[in-house]
């Protein structure tokens, strides 16, 4: 049988908020005889529970682009990520400036 993703959700976000022997409880109770569900919420909970990954870390120069986003008049010209130059402001909105 194949996982309902709305169950597969909503066990997954029940034992995020467990550990240890009382998230191993409630996923034994909760995919009792289902190995296929319990590995696929084995695995999304390992991924969640990740620390340091680098994929999590803050992007080199991210100072950068976050003061070329605070201040757009001075935009204009500022070389992002080494390869791109903002020309020109094209547009602005209640969402933000491109």
């Amino acid at each position: 049988m194949q996982n309902n993703s709305s169950q597969v959700e909503s066990l997954f976000a029940a034992a995020a908020e467990l550990s240890g022997e009382s998230r191993k409880a409630f996923l034994d109770r909760e995919c009792a005889g289902q190995e296929s569900l319990r590995r696929q919420l084995d695995g999304l909970l390992r991924a969640h529970d990740r620390v340091d990954h680098p994929l999590d870390r803050p992007v080199a120069g991210h100072n950068e682009l976050e003061a070329t986003f605070l201040s757009n008049a001075q935009a204009v010209g500022t070389l992002i990520a080494g390869r791109y130059k903002l020309l020109e402001q094209i547009g602005d909105g209640g969402m933000g400036t491109i």
